[in-house]
């Protein structure tokens, strides 16, 4: 039987699917990954980035951006806590039949509500203070007909629970490729994401644990231990790559059956389909995918 999925963790830094012609990367994912500005009073807006989930496959769910926590606010891993939050942020949402032509233009999502506080009606933290993962609901801006929204999402069937990965076709040492906007790179063409190439780094579904150095809100560099089930991915990490996703390499894959100890294969290619994720970035340049 084939297996199909893509497991998806999110660069800390910084749908239905169309089959393309390469079985490393189906193309429909490109417009499921959104660039985001973020507001810097004293500089140009730092770049990130973010994919829209869907609630229901049938296309009538809610629509959530999913990105990272220091993404909407000053998010620090050394006390995981958020004390200022950003006003708003544009996300570079991508159109259908847009009457200024454009196949890309800029949405400001507010985070804020009329007593200047996190607007917990649109913006959902992850309840763990030290994961960094955030969702933004959306639905209103799809929704509205003046908008003109292209509707590439993941559906809930492409989200595999974290204790399934083991089960999976994937392994230690198998490709994974990051899609973002690293250093704000981008496609002028219709705002694409840049692929970054990066490999499972641990055996998925095993505890491991990470020594790592942060700096604190006072700038000190305090050691921390990270540890629990994680997914960790081994990978160059650049600004502009926070909150995109990482999928699984397409192609055909082999395994052990844990059950059976045989060596097992599909009888086609996997594609790109997928696994929710949040993660955290270290000195090393290795990354933790955690569970959602």
């Amino acid at each position: 039987m084939t297996r199909k999925i893509i497991y998806l963790v999110f660069w800390s830094l910084s749908q239905v699917c169309v089959v393309s012609a390469s079985d490393k990367l189906v193309s429909g994912l490109l417009p499921t990954v959104v660039r985001i500005e973020i507001p810097n009073a004293k500089s140009d807006p730092a770049v990130a980035g973010g994919f829209i989930v869907l609630t229901s496959d049938d296309g009538n769910g809610k629509r959530f951006l999913v990105t990272n926590k220091h993404v909407v606010g000053d998010w620090n891993y050394a006390d995981g806590d958020i004390q200022t939050f950003h006003q708003w942020i544009d996300v570079f949402l991508y159109r259908s039949n847009d009457p200024s032509g454009q196949s890309y233009r800029a949405t400001r999502v507010n985070l804020l509500n009329g007593e200047n506080r996190l607007d917990s009606t649109r913006v959902f933290l992850h309840p763990a203070p030290r994961v960094d993962l955030a969702l933004i609901d959306l639905t209103d801006k799809f929704q509205n007909p003046q908008e003109h929204v292209a509707t590439n999402a993941f559906g809930p069937s492409y989200l595999v629970p974290f204790q399934n990965i083991k089960t999976q076709m994937t392994d230690i040492a198998d490709e994974v490729i990051a899609l973002g906007y690293p250093l704000g790179i981008r496609s002028l063409k219709n705002n694409y994401p840049i692929a970054k190439i990066g490999y499972i780094a641990s055996t998925p579904g095993d505890e491991v644990s990470i020594p790592i150095k942060v700096l604190n809100r006072a700038g000190v560099s305090v050691n921390l231990t990270l540890e629990g089930k994680f997914l960790v991915v081994d990978g160059l990490i650049v600004p502009g790559n926070s909150g995109g996703p990482v999928v699984l390499m397409g192609g055909t894959r082999f395994r052990m059956d844990p059950v059976l100890h045989v060596v097992e294969g599909t009888t086609e290619p996997i594609k790109n389909f997928v696994a929710g994720r949040g993660v955290i970035r270290t000195r090393r340049r290795v990354d933790c995918g955690g569970e959602l």
